[in-house]
């Protein structure tokens, strides 16, 4: 027996939560329902680790997001290119990347001068963060740091 129910119908029947299974959170398309390699699983868990989203960490290392996210899924064997510009964007070692060495945890240390006096900057008015900004930079144009 073939049922033979429009799309618009179809829609109208379900709500909004019965037709999306996936969160709005989930902005890279569906999940996948395979077991990412090990790699992808380091490479996703230092990205991740270091507050990179996948399209940051594509500009960083210079491809594409999908192929990030091609690395993190699907590919068993990486190359020896990508590994090591992601070692370098991660700043790990080629053989932590690989999961030859095991990554160190480390202890968040004390904050410096520096970074105490800019999260006071941030409760600052917007006019004025843009002045301290706007030093900062003439500063660092001096070292050649921008």
């Amino acid at each position: 027996m073939i049922i033979n129910m429009s799309r618009k119908h179809f829609l109208q029947e379900k709500t909004t939560t019965e037709i999306m299974t996936y969160n709005a959170d989930m902005r890279e398309g569906r999940p996948t329902t395979r077991k990412a390699p090990a790699f992808g699983e380091r490479l996703s868990s230092l990205r991740r680790e270091q507050g990179l989203s996948q399209t940051a960490f594509a500009r960083k290392a210079g491809i594409s997001r999908q192929m990030v996210e091609y690395y993190e899924r699907r590919s068993q064997n990486p190359s020896a290119e990508f590994v090591r510009t992601a070692a370098v964007v991660l700043r790990v070692s080629s053989d932590q990347l690989l999961g030859i060495q095991p990554i160190p945890k480390t202890q968040p240390g004390r904050k410096s001068q520096v970074e105490l006096r800019l999260e006071k900057v941030k409760d600052l008015p917007r006019g004025e963060q843009q002045y301290v900004v706007k030093f900062l930079d003439q500063v660092l144009a001096r070292y050649s740091l921008t």
